[in-house]
């Protein structure tokens, strides 16, 4: 009797601690922007930044030319954080882009995001790189030491993008970024080579490499802007599906926000 107890109490036991290493493998956290405590991890904090889609847009709102590409002064501020001076592998989840455009686009333009933060900043002067490791079937966020761009399921209605930031709170400096862009059916994607063939963005449609570069922003350090002196700058937080290709270079702030981090 006190065997088949004991074996009792030990299945039971066994089962509340795998269902607890499994809620704090998914470690839900709110799609809003903000920053939160990472359970078991008392060291870490994670930052989620939610990129808006342009607000009243369609409605009167005015639209940009799908190539404007102007510079700003305006000075980007710190998140608060810095990468590792090391090389920084990421993964792709190849099999959770759109039907626009293609697996080895997906790496193309993930590969000029990053090349526009490290050789035109002074990322350039660090061991910072960043390398594409392989693919992943990761389609959300979580703390697993992998740093993931993914299409995925975001909760938020009018968020086109979320990056979450894992970092230590007493150093400041960064232990995963993972990137989920919007898969819903209001938010259609294409991708146009603006840097290579100079093509404009496609009105009705978020170009990938535009709001990844934006993203990767806040992989590197930086934080959001919303006022209209940033209107140009990479690091808009608002983004526009009207033909919009203009963060996929960076403008004057977004180099000296980076600059003065590193």
């Amino acid at each position: 009797m006190k065997k088949k107890l004991f074996i009792s109490i030990f299945v039971v036991a066994f089962a509340w601690l795998a269902f607890a290493g499994a809620a704090m493998a998914k470690q839900d956290i709110p799609q809003v922007d903000g920053t939160y405590d990472v359970p078991g991890h008392p060291n870490l904090l994670v930052r989620v930044f939610v990129h808006k889609a342009k607000p009243n847009f369609g409605k009167g709102s005015p639209v940009l030319p799908s190539c404007n590409d102007s510079d700003s002064n305006a000075v980007v501020k710190s998140a608060g954080w810095k990468l590792p001076n090391k090389t920084w592998d990421y993964y792709l989840n190849l099999g959770s882009i759109p039907n626009s455009f293609s697996q080895d686009s997906f790496k193309n333009f993930t590969n000029l995001a990053f090349a526009q933060w490290k050789n035109r900043t002074d990322l350039a002067k660090t061991n910072i790189n960043f390398n594409y490791k392989d693919s992943t079937t990761a389609s959300e966020a979580k703390y697993d030491q992998e740093n993931v761009i993914t299409w995925g399921s975001v909760s938020s209605s009018n968020a086109i993008a979320v990056t979450y930031t894992w970092y230590d709170r007493r150093t400041k400096v960064v232990a995963e970024n993972d990137t989920v862009m919007n898969n819903g059916i209001s938010f259609p994607w294409s991708w146009a080579d603006y840097l290579g063939l100079k093509n404009c963005g496609i009105s009705g449609a978020y170009d990938a490499q535009d709001i990844l570069t934006h993203e990767l922003g806040h992989w590197v350090g930086l934080n959001d802007h919303y006022t209209s002196a940033y209107a140009n700058n990479t690091m808009f937080g608002y983004g526009s599906p009207g033909g919009e290709v203009k963060k996929d270079t960076l403008t004057t702030g977004d180099i000296a926000g980076v600059n003065s981090i590193y």
